[in-house]
């Protein structure tokens, strides 16, 4: 604490003085915002005077090239000297040159030392520009124009323009520039030093006050009418001894409410105890004499091995917070559980020199969660046997069924034989009501058969593992159409399909009750003219609505909840052949995956079968 209120009194090097700072500062930026807008103003000066020259030289060497024309085609060559010497009069002009279209100078004039213009014999071509038209290059400070006579075919006029005096203004701006700047600059400072001398010593004093904070006196300090930010510092440096005196107040009552609460200890870097609570004696059963300047270790109940510490001091030693739970053992042996967080305090250079450790008691909860493990365990156990006894189950089932299917078809086979022998044998002995009864007795047998086979085929739907893949919905759809379309040329259907309709399921399954579901629209349409079934799909936000929907018989909607039930059929056999297996086994398959399935309708008017599919 003495070291840095030292080097808090100790006045720092001139340079790193506030008041130094800011008048250095402030007398810089308006001598760069002076220069900036020198540098702007001759920028924009110098592009205007040579876009002004460039004017000038571009009218001088346009008219020349014209005039000059006339006299190459005449051959008066003085002439087109006395051309050059007159368009040279202009001040700024260097040289003027003409030659032919390959470049052989005919005349030439430029200004001598004297500023005078005199005529220049060259026995010599020049190198004529690559362009078809007017040039113009920049070599230092003067400017090149080529201007071609009649498009080069007689030959090119060449201007050498001077940029000095452009360059010139330039030059005269800076400097006035500069001597601005450098006046500004010292009166930036004279001004600046008067105006930060009263704030400064405000800050002095408030720096003085600020010093003294740490006593914690609750003393005020004395207001200093100064800028607004200064009175405003002022302000806040009271507010913060008051504060100070009031977050003094407050951690110790945190203090309080946590030792009420939880079970606190404070070791050193060695991990010695210098700091117990009542709550930790209560529950050890130690004193504070006897836990004070022992480890930890004088709680150890062998519980977690050499390890489970080792992680914990690395992590505590490295800075980090530990959390986790540790069994200990009282003072009388007994055990106990504890949920534990271990926060190291650091000191400048980031090392822990103590730890704090903030426990609380667990026991309770942990011996409810090992009789809850306990409970799981013998459940799963439970569950193990149970599944194993439904396998069996199953398995039986699936015999049973296989085997009552064997004993019935034996005798409904010799029913249905022995019927159809009667009937071929004794058809002329027997009356026209003997011979109706036997082909009921035929039709029945017949129908006994096709119930076992579609009860065998919901048995199978249901206990049949499934095999997920993607599946392509309009692509079986389609095929169950082309297998109607085969078996049934006779008929003509108008069928409609999507396209691209892709879900995750087993085309196994899917195939079947498609085969159902079309298969079903397919027969109450028979007696429909311009039959049509439809495959559509609606999409929806959370999840899309799959429909086969036909214009067929349809169904009376008070009976539509008895439509997915096995057996139930809203139409008599007479009317449409079926054993009511069908939607019961559709609904089956769309559970298995996830969905839901439901039927609209109205009698006459077709149905429409809704199904959705777990994504």
């Amino acid at each position: 604490m003495s070291l840095l209120k030292d080097k808090i009194i100790n006045k720092p090097p001139l340079i790193r003085r506030l008041y130094f700072q800011l008048v250095i500062f402030g007398a810089f930026a308006v001598a760069i915002a002076i220069l900036l807008f020198t540098w702007k103003v001759g920028s924009e000066q110098l592009d205007f005077a040579l876009q002004s020259n460039q004017t000038q030289a571009q009218t001088l060497v346009r008219n020349t090239a014209s005039v000059a024309g006339n006299y190459l085609v005449t051959k008066d060559f003085s002439a087109l000297e006395e051309l050059l010497i007159h368009a040279a009069a202009f001040p700024d002009v260097e040289s003027f040159t003409i030659t032919n279209s390959a470049g052989v100078v005919f005349a030439a004039v430029k200004r001598n030392n004297e500023g005078t213009i005199v005529p220049v014999f060259i026995e010599q071509k020049i190198k004529l520009p690559t362009s078809e038209d007017e040039y113009i290059s920049i070599l230092k400070n003067t400017m090149v124009l080529w201007k071609p006579i009649e498009e080069g075919s007689l030959g090119w006029v060449q201007l050498r323009f001077s940029l000095a005096k452009a360059e010139k203004v330039q030059v005269e701006i800076w400097k006035n520039g500069i001597a601005t700047a450098l006046v500004a600059f010292v009166v930036s400072v004279l001004t600046l030093v008067l105006l930060l001398k009263q704030p400064m010593r405000a800050i002095g004093n408030a720096t003085e006050f600020a010093r003294e904070l740490y006593k914690n006196t609750g003393k005020v300090m004395p207001f200093e009418k100064s800028a607004f930010e200064i009175e405003q510092l002022e302000h806040a440096l009271n507010y913060a001894s008051h504060q100070i005196y009031s977050s003094s107040k407050d951690l110790n009552d945190i203090k309080l409410a946590l030792d009420a609460h939880a079970i606190v200890g404070i070791t050193n870097q060695d991990g010695r105890l210098t700091y117990v609570n009542d709550k930790f004696c209560e529950l050890t059963g130690y004193t504070q004499t006897e836990l004070l300047g022992n480890k930890y270790s004088i709680l150890n109940s062998t519980r977690h091995d050499d390890d489970f510490f080792k992680v914990l001091w690395q992590t505590i030693s490295t800075g980090n917070i530990w959390h986790g739970e540790i069994r200990d053992k009282r003072k009388d042996g007994s055990y106990y559980w504890v949920d534990t967080t271990i926060v190291p305090f650091l000191n400048k250079q980031g090392e822990p020199y103590q730890y704090v450790g903030i426990q609380t008691d667990i026991t309770d909860r942990k011996e409810a969660t090992n009789q809850l493990q306990e409970y799981q365990e013998h459940l799963e156990e439970r569950v193990e046997e149970r599944t194993h006894k439904l396998q069996i189950a199953n398995s039986e089932l699936e015999s049973f069924c296989y085997s009552v299917s064997h004993d019935l078809r034996a005798p409904l086979r010799s029913i249905d034989g022995f019927s159809q022998a009667l009937l071929e044998d004794y058809k002329e002995q027997l009356d026209e009501q003997a011979c109706n009864y036997l082909n009921r007795v035929c039709a029945s047998s017949q129908r006994m058969g096709e119930l076992i086979d579609d009860l065998l085929k919901l048995s199978k739907v249901v206990r049949s593992d499934m095999s997920t893949s993607r599946v392509d919905l309009g692509q079986l759809a389609s095929r169950v159409t082309e297998q109607l379309t085969a078996a049934n040329p006779e008929r003509s259907v108008n069928f409609s399909c999507v396209s691209d309709c892709i879900v995750s399921g087993d085309d196994r399954l899917l195939l079947a009750m498609f085969e159902n579901l079309i298969g079903n629209a397919w027969k109450f349409t028979a007696r429909t003219d311009n039959a049509q079934i439809e495959f559509g799909v609606e999409r929806g936000k959370t999840r899309d609505v799959y429909f086969i929907r036909d214009n067929g018989a349809g169904f009376d909607e008070k009976y539509k909840h008895k439509m997915f039930e096995p057996f139930q059929r809203l139409h008599s056999n007479e009317e449409y052949e079926g054993t009511g297996i069908g939607l019961a086994t559709v609904q089956r398959i769309v559970r298995r995956h996830g969905g839901e399935v439901w039927a609209e309708s109205s009698k006459g008017g077709g149905a429409t079968i809704f199904f959705t599919l777990g994504e």
